[in-house]
């Protein structure tokens, strides 16, 4: 696997990135889903109405799983 500067793969970067394009300061009330849930939120293959659901239990207070 290659590392970038920062000692992280590629893939894992790139995950990243697709965190704060998508989620942006939403990523933070979502850390409790843990890392690899708020990849697959923010991958371009989830649907935005998906997205906009988990934020919005999220911020009311709810517990969001995986059964959502």
């Amino acid at each position: 696997m290659q590392k970038n500067v920062l000692g992280m793969g590629i893939r894992t970067a790139q995950k990243l990135m697709n965190v704060a394009e998508r989620l942006g300061d939403k990523s933070e009330c979502l850390t409790h889903l843990g890392k690899e849930a708020i990849y697959e939120l923010a991958a371009p293959s989830t649907p935005e109405p998906v997205v906009q659901e988990v934020i919005a239990r999220t911020e009311a207070g709810a517990c969001v799983g995986a059964g959502v």
